[in-house]
C-alpha cells in the first residue's frame, strides 16, 4: 500500500477507534470509581489520576485500584 493512502485514510480511521475506545474507557473508570466504597479522600484522589491521565489513569485504577479496596482501614 502507499504510504499516502494510510495518511490520508487509514491513519484518522485508527485514531477515531482509539479516541472512542479512550472515552468508553475512561465513563467505565468514573463509573466504577463513583460506585466504589471508599473514603472520599481516595476516590478524589483516584479521580484527579484517571482525569489527569487520559489512559493510563482510567487503567491503573481498573487495574489496581479496585483491587485495593480491601485494604481499607
Amino acid at each position: 500500500m502507499n504510504r499516502d493512502f494510510f495518511l490520508s485514510q487509514l491513519f484518522p480511521l485508527v485514531f477515531y477507534i482509539l479516541s472512542i475506545a479512550a472515552m468508553v474507557l475512561l465513563i467505565i473508570a468514573v463509573i466504577t470509581l463513583l460506585r466504589a466504597k471508599m473514603t472520599d479522600a481516595q476516590r478524589a484522589k483516584w479521580l484527579l489520576i484517571v482525569l489527569v491521565l487520559p489512559i493510563a489513569g482510567p487503567l491503573a485504577y481498573l487495574l489496581w485500584g479496585r483491587h485495593n479496596l480491601d485494604d481499607l482501614p
